[in-house]
């Protein structure tokens, strides 16, 4: 395999294991045991030199060195530090980078666009002043009742609980209207237009009459888990009419565009900004039980019990409820390598700046990563008092500084300055995902110098972010009360998909996607339902003389789905009772051929 594949390396110690690699393949016809003195080693580590290395005899043992060889060749090909050339998945990581002409010509633009200046010396020391600030301010707020607190040099953090008052709840819930599922996406629908936006293959947009209730029984099919065979069993619709329409019209790009009109228009509603303003939000994966082992699917005993496989539903909550994004995972993989796509591939109006996770969605990288493209990033992380907190500039003379115990290296920032910024702009453009980017400088023992500085420079960005968590009480409840929304719409989501047990069937990433959107466009749709009538529920109350609060309304949910009736109906017609036994089926007829829908 050395002698076949051309291996290329970015840094200098990469250069010595690909010069090690090459006396291993000229020693392959060879039987002896013991490599040479002067072979190359600076890439093997202290935790393998004592496995290599006789220091007795001053040689190196040959087995113990191929194995260290191949080890640190597996490492540095999952963090990109060496790389195939023509290869897909070990391809050059400069390739996931916009060319270095282009980025010339936008470099200043771009730098413009995120406020970030080309001097990495100016940004630092921005930052070295912020962190000041917020000493100073943590500093004041320091006391013996204050919820996160210093004393005696170590930090206390209690539980912060926001009081939630349901009257408004209670007086809201038992007056909105009972409905169907299939009515409420009818309703919305004459609102919204979003079956408009699935447009058949043809591209021909004339469609009969019936076609949009075709749609609505196959996205329910596809939301509930029923199933395109399901729901020709349960609505008047042949399997046949939902599998043509689905193919034709329902796909992950129309699907998308679909759910995002939803989105776009529950934005404009009045209720809705009383809600947020659409600039923060946050993102939650939500594991499902699979039937299938397809490449998406894992086994996680934890979740799916010793038999079983799953996979998580990624999704992406703005702070006025609204669904905007959804992705389908492994679900062993860290969240933290996905929370960007739904933000950088937003194709709503929302104008997302902040966004908020809990522990699993957060790296130093990804905090590096968010300051780099101007937005914030903002997660609740457990064990805070746990954390590593870095100093930057002279130490200050006050009490809370006692916290930054470590010292920030910005020689490791500095001369990739201009990298981190170019790294940004690719991932701003769409030049490569985010996830593939992100997971290719996360990966391996020893990462490449790109990855050590934005890591080091997401440790300044995370120190700051710690110190105003603990310095401001309003930024703790916002946090809380948005990762909050997120949680109660996996509730409704858990609801909705309640067929087969809830257990995916689909089999290929692509079905299991487009299912995915299916079940964020029934939520959306409930929501956009929930909330114009929670607005005409408000309006009646306060007819009716109810004093209403502003802070109130900031605490109801557009989430409650009681009232919607999501499992159909059961007629019992005791005149159709037939007095002897019903005739048996003859042979199904011989299947039609489909792409394997469920």
């Amino acid at each position: 395999m050395i002698s076949s594949v051309a291996f290329k390396c970015t840094g200098e110690d990469d250069d010595e294991l690909l010069a090690g690699l090459r006396m291993i393949a000229e020693l392959a016809s060879s039987t002896r045991r013991w490599v040479p003195t002067f072979s190359p080693s600076r890439f093997i580590d202290q935790q393998w030199r004592t496995h290599v290395v006789d220091v007795a005899r001053g040689r190196l043992d040959r087995r113990a060195y191929e194995l260290c060889a191949a080890y640190e060749l597996r490492s540095a090909l999952r963090a990109g530090r060496v790389w195939v050339p023509e290869s897909r998945r070990h391809a050059d990581p400069a390739s996931y980078l916009l060319p270095d002409e282009q980025w010339q010509q936008t470099r200043a633009a771009f730098a413009q666009a995120v406020e970030q200046p080309l001097d990495s010396t100016e940004r630092l020391s921005v930052l070295a002043d912020e962190q000041a600030h917020l000493l100073t301010e943590f500093a004041r707020a320091n006391d013996a009742d204050a919820e996160a607190r210093l004393r005696d040099g170590d930090l206390i953090i209690e539980a912060d609980v926001d009081p939630e008052d349901g009257r408004l709840r209670k007086l809201i819930e038992p007056r909105l209207p009972e409905i169907d599922l299939p009515d409420l996406l009818i309703e919305v629908d004459g609102w919204t237009n979003f079956t408009g936006q699935l447009t058949p293959l043809s591209g021909n947009r004339s469609r009969s009459n019936e076609m949009p209730c075709v749609l609505y029984a196959a996205i329910i099919a596809q939301a509930t888990n029923l199933g395109l065979t399901g729901m020709a069993r349960a609505s008047e619709y042949s399997y046949q009419q939902l599998e043509w329409a689905w193919e034709q019209y329902c796909r992950e790009q129309t699907l998308t565009t679909a759910s995002a009109c939803l989105v776009d228009y529950h934005h404009q509603l009045p209720l809705t900004q009383a809600w947020g303003s659409g600039q923060l939000s946050s993102s939650d994966g939500q594991r499902f039980a699979s039937r299938t082992r397809g490449p998406g699917t894992a086994a996680l005993p934890r979740y799916f019990g010793h038999r079983r496989r799953g996979l998580q539903i990624y999704s992406w909550t703005s702070d006025q409820y609204s669904q905007y994004a959804s992705k389908v995972i492994t679900a062993t993989v860290r969240d933290a390598t996905h929370t960007l796509d739904g933000i950088l591939d937003n194709q709503t109006v929302l104008p997302i700046e902040e966004h908020t996770t809990d522990t699993h969605g957060y790296t130093e990288m990804i905090f590096g990563a968010y300051d780099l493209l101007g937005l914030r990033f903002a997660p609740r992380i457990r064990d805070l008092d746990r954390q590593r907190l870095y100093r930057h500039g002279p130490v200050v003379g006050i009490e809370t500084a006692e916290l930054l115990k470590h010292k920030l290296r910005p020689e490791l920032i500095a001369p990739y300055w201009d990298e981190l910024l170019r790294l940004a702009a690719s991932l701003r453009h769409g030049w490569a995902p985010a996830s593939l980017l992100l997971s290719r400088l996360q990966a391996g023992s020893r990462r490449n110098p790109l990855a050590r500085a934005l890591q080091e420079y997401g440790r300044l960005i995370k120190t700051n972010f710690v110190l105003a968590w603990l310095a401001d009480e309003q930024f703790r409840q916002r946090i809380g009360r948005q990762l909050n929304k997120g949680e109660q719409l996996h509730a409704l989501r858990r609801a909705l998909f309640y067929a087969n047990e809830g257990h995916v069937r689909q089999r290929t990433p692509e079905q299991q996607a487009e299912q995915a959107l299916c079940l964020s466009i029934v939520c959306n749709a409930i929501i956009v339902w929930n909330t114009v009538y929670t607005q005409r529920v408000l309006d009646q109350l306060r007819a009716d003389g109810q004093l209403i609060t502003t802070s109130e309304i900031e605490r109801i949910s557009p989430l409650p789905h009681q009232h919607i009736h999501l499992y159909g109906h059961y007629p019992f017609d005791l005149a159709g009772r037939l007095s002897g036994h019903r005739p048996l089926r003859g042979l199904p007829a011989e299947a039609p051929k489909t792409l394997n829908r469920v």
